[in-house]
């Protein structure tokens, strides 16, 4: 299954990361900065680069 997860570099989602590593599922971060994790940067307050991430 691939995922999206918004907020993987929070409290939360770094767990929801480290579960999904362990697991065969692929997932990208949905994220406002660059990271080492395969992710997708968007301005959350910017429609347009909302709907390219999807």
């Amino acid at each position: 299954m691939k995922v999206l997860v918004a907020g993987g570099t929070g409290f939360v989602g770094k767990y929801v990361v480290e579960a999904l590593e362990k697991s065969t599922h692929s997932y990208t971060l949905l994220t406002r900065k660059k990271v080492s994790k395969p992710h997708v940067v968007v301005d959350f307050f910017d429609e347009e680069s909302l709907k390219k991430s999807f």
